[in-house]
């Protein structure tokens, strides 16, 4: 009987040892999450400019980002080749103008 009493107390000190480990094991897990769930938050609010949380989800607002970032840079470039053909169009003005503005002079004793 001794044998058995000896076997159940050595079971329960390796399952308390192993409950033990379990728990630790938890806790770094949680730690984990909690750790990764913050640096997703703060990437997220990088990127999106948002800091009250994802809409649709962390990816599909960075996509939905990222999608208008390409359309506002898209819209970035035509305006600029347009500022370049304005640029262009009124230099023409200008050297037009200045024909109207300033007629050639005559030489003295010409007729």
């Amino acid at each position: 009987m001794e044998e058995f009493a000896n076997a159940v107390a050595e079971y329960q000190t390796t399952m308390n040892k192993k409950v033990a480990e379990l728990e630790a094991d938890i806790e770094r897990h949680k730690e984990e999450y909690l750790t990764a769930a913050e640096l997703v938050a703060t990437m997220y609010e990088a990127v999106t400019g948002n800091d009250g949380g994802p809409k649709r989800g962390v990816v599909e607002d960075v996509q939905d980002t990222i999608a208008e970032l390409k359309l506002w840079e898209s819209e970035y470039y035509k305006a600029h080749a347009k500022s370049a053909e304005t640029e262009r169009e009124l230099y023409a003005l200008q050297i037009e103008f200045a024909k109207f503005k300033s007629p050639k002079k005559e030489k003295k004793g010409a007729k």
